[in-house]
């Protein structure tokens, strides 16, 4: 038997792993998102309204793999609540109701993703505060959710518990809903925006308040616009970076603490590709694959290995292969080219995923998956054979330890498998050919092997 034992130990060698698998990625106040390229959403961090979807009210420091099938396209975080998009078009929500973000006509909170209406033709969605805004296909724009400040657009203050078309003009194109503003581009590049204005925020030259969509100035070359707590920033489609609104911790990256009431170019780079606005800090990536941060820094969520703000942007790492980015009050998580997630800053919730509560002030990897790392110990009383396998695997339960569940996992860390009690085999012969995770929990620890399926 001890012969044997060390025969398949030979063949189910421990690696690794860390698939490169993250498609797209968000965050907002302390829980973060991320959906795979098998379709699989991934939620982690605060959880006190339900506003991961798992069905519980329980923080998670690790990605947790939301029940269902694995066809997410678009997710957005709101404050404490998410809004998100299937490949079939249709909307759903989930998390904090007080003010009908959930869009489904009541104020019930939901720990578990809803389908809102049955309209299969929803093309983008943002989360905000309170608040959410959608495009359809056909260019119509949606609101629903808190309007305390016209956040909504549709000329009332009154909150709207189902998703409401503001206006009738179908040529929208972009959307940002911030904080209790929104924001959106039109296909002519014209840039729009409404709701709180306190500091500027709207970039509108005021400080008023609008409750219906205004245009900021008369540049039509928008591209991309983000907005966090009271800052703003965009780029527009010669690449250069523009940001306004409140800049009392530098988040405008101006080199000033001076707030701004209209866009103000910063520098005269023309390279600028993507952004985003946490709370009181700011990440952009260049086209050359670089990041660069600025502004509120205590929790060191800029990720340069310190915990001091700065007001001018300064260049995160050497790295020249960052993709995306998503930002929240005091953390920020961070995609590459190669789909690997790395996040940064605050994290005494667990938002930043990496399976501990410690703060970080550098990018740290977030594992792609949700399986334990720890392989088999040769003090194992686990044997699997054969292995390779085609039909059916075999486990030997040597010293009879009592299995508290076993799971068996894609390599990208979707369970495709789940059993409960002492099982003797597994019937494998239905899988396709490929690289499998058994995971065995015994006495509250994990032990997990790769199967290989001819």
């Amino acid at each position: 038997m001890k012969n044997l034992f060390l025969l398949v130990l030979s063949l189910l060698s421990p690696i690794a792993i860390n698939a490169q698998c993250w498609s797209s990625i968000s965050a907002k106040n302390g829980q973060s998102a991320g959906i795979k390229n098998d379709g699989s959403l991934w939620t982690w961090g605060y959880n006190g309204e339900g506003q991961l979807g798992d069905g519980t009210t329980v923080n998670k420091n690790t990605p947790v793999l939301i029940s269902g099938p694995a066809d997410w396209k678009i997710i957005s975080s709101g404050y404490h609540h998410m809004v998100a998009l299937k490949k079939n078009n249709t909307l759903w929500t989930w998390g904090s109701n007080e003010n009908g973000q959930l869009g489904n006509g009541t104020n019930t909170p939901s720990s578990v993703p809803l389908q809102i209406g049955s309209e299969t033709d929803w093309k983008m969605v943002s989360g905000g505060g309170r608040h959410n805004l959608a495009l359809k296909n056909n260019g119509t724009l949606w609101a629903w959710g808190g309007n305390v400040y016209g956040s909504l657009g549709d000329g009332t203050i009154a909150d709207k518990l189902y998703p409401t078309q503001i206006g009738t003009d179908n040529n929208w194109l972009y959307i940002c809903a911030g904080q209790n503003n929104s924001f959106a581009i039109k296909t002519d590049g014209t840039l729009w925006a409404w709701g709180q204005n306190y500091y500027g925020t709207l970039g509108d030259g005021t400080i008023i308040d609008r409750i219906v969509p205004t245009q900021i100035g008369i540049a039509s070359n928008w591209a991309k616009i983000s907005s966090g707590y009271g800052h703003t920033i965009a780029i527009r489609k010669d690449g250069t970076l523009w940001t306004w609104g409140w800049n009392t911790y530098g988040q405008l990256g101006d080199n000033t603490y001076i707030d701004k009431f209209s866009p103000t170019q910063i520098g005269t780079d023309t390279n600028w590709i993507n952004i985003n606005a946490g709370g009181y800090h700011s990440l952009a990536i260049k086209t050359n694959g670089t990041l660069w941060g600025w502004g509120y820094n205590n929790f060191g969520q800029l990720g340069n290995g310190s915990n001091t703000g700065i007001n001018s942007l300064i260049q995160i790492g050497s790295e020249t292969n960052w993709s995306d980015i998503a930002l929240s009050f005091q953390h920020s998580i961070i995609i590459n080219n190669n789909g690997n997630l790395f996040s940064c800053g605050y994290n005494s919730d667990g938002r930043l995923g990496i399976g501990t509560n410690q703060h970080k002030n550098i990018p740290t990897n977030v594992n792609c998956q949700n399986l334990n790392n720890e392989s088999f110990p040769e003090t194992s009383p686990f044997i699997l054979y054969p292995n390779p396998v085609s039909d059916k695997l075999f486990i030997i339960n040597a010293e009879n330890s009592i299995i508290e569940k076993m799971s068996l996992h894609e390599v990208t860390g979707k369970t495709i498998m789940e059993l409960q009690g002492n099982i003797s085999e597994i019937d494998v012969q239905q899988l396709e050919s490929g690289i499998y995770f058994l995971q065995i929990s015994i006495n509250g620890k994990n032990q997990t092997k790769k199967i290989i399926k001819q």
